[in-house]
């Protein structure tokens, strides 16, 4: 089939946070989360040039948001699953970007002077129901089939987790590390906690900076709660977004953009996508905990990440990743 053909009818969404973010409009909540993001105090929103490539398309939805702020070029993706592919998707979707810069400037990539980029900053927004780390670095490497160490061919992403785990027990984090994780998995050591409550502590502090964002994701989060309790998508899209009317969350916003918000909520929380996907992660997740669980335990009992490989046949650099998170030392294996 060609893609003139599979593209026919297809009618493409914007996301709730294109609405928030991506928009002439709102360029102020553009520069709030950029200076929140990156702890800077710019005011001007006129030096602030949106720059999203509108006809980049990934499963039926638009990308999300770039932009070009005093010689930055910066792309920022809203993702509710959680994907280890963002890398290869930014380097491909930066790719147009810098054809599209230099187009514009009419720039001679082929003459003996040397043209100048803004330099790339590429963060995800991560919003799911998941559980993840609270900020991450993924790279572009790790997808390499032949490993690659010498860093000449890296392309990276910023990911941030913005749900909170524990709102509340966030003053008493930085007095009393155990209390933030009284209901969290046991991690390795003392410094595997700390590193998490720093990352916790990064992403409410993000939160509380930019109060767009904020609110954005209390909407998400009223919406996730209400989609666990109901069947129906679009009530449950619709209820929220009247309790956030009245207890004043984007309340401006919602009041001028009601039936566009709801129309796009209701497509990216669409039910049959999203009941399906946490019943495939859920059994996913599921095999990868009992397969890290066996490793885990083979380790403690004093075998060699070679002889669990070889026994189990799991591959080695998994056995050896498990090794490494959980802090473990094994007998060599010679």
């Amino acid at each position: 089939m060609k893609d003139t053909e599979i593209n026919i009818n297809f009618q493409y969404k914007d996301r709730l946070f294109r609405l928030l973010f991506g928009r002439e409009e709102y360029k102020e909540n553009v520069l709030d989360l950029y200076n929140a993001l990156n702890d800077s105090d710019y005011k001007d929103v006129s030096e602030l040039e949106l720059f999203t490539i509108e006809d980049v398309i990934y499963i039926k939805m638009k990308n999300d948001v770039a932009f070009i702020l005093d010689s930055y070029l910066s792309l920022w993706e809203q993702q509710s699953t959680d994907n280890p592919n963002m890398p290869v998707r930014g380097l491909m979707y930066f790719g147009k970007l810098y054809s599209k810069y230099i187009k514009l400037r009419k720039f001679n990539i082929y003459g003996t002077k040397q043209i100048m980029l803004p330099t790339p900053r590429y963060v995800v927004l991560y919003n799911g129901a998941k559980d993840a780390a609270p900020i991450k670095k993924l790279r572009l490497s790790d997808s390499f089939i032949n490993p690659d160490k010498s860093g000449d061919f890296e392309w990276t992403a910023t990911v941030y987790y913005l749900s909170l785990r524990n709102p509340d027990g966030y003053k008493e984090a930085s007095h009393d590390s155990q209390k933030l994780f009284e209901t969290q998995s046991t991690f390795a050591d003392s410094r595997d906690k700390d590193h998490m409550i720093q990352g916790e502590m990064q992403i409410l502090n993000l939160r509380n900076k930019c109060r767009v964002l904020d609110e954005y994701m209390i909407l998400v989060e009223r919406i996730r709660e209400l989609l666990s309790e109901t069947n129906d998508i679009t009530k449950a899209v619709d209820t929220a977004v009247v309790s956030c009317l009245k207890d004043g969350i984007l309340a401006e916003f919602l009041s001028a953009h009601r039936s566009e918000v709801l129309d796009v909520c209701i497509t990216e929380f669409d039910e049959k996508t999203f009941v399906e996907g946490i019943k495939a992660e859920g059994r996913e997740e599921g095999m990868e905990k009992e397969r890290e669980s066996l490793v885990l335990k083979m380790l403690k009992n004093g075998k060699t990440p070679k002889s669990i490989s070889n026994f189990c046949d799991i591959p080695l650099d998994y056995v050896e990743g498990v090794q490494k998170r959980m802090g473990l030392v094994s007998p060599s294996d010679n």
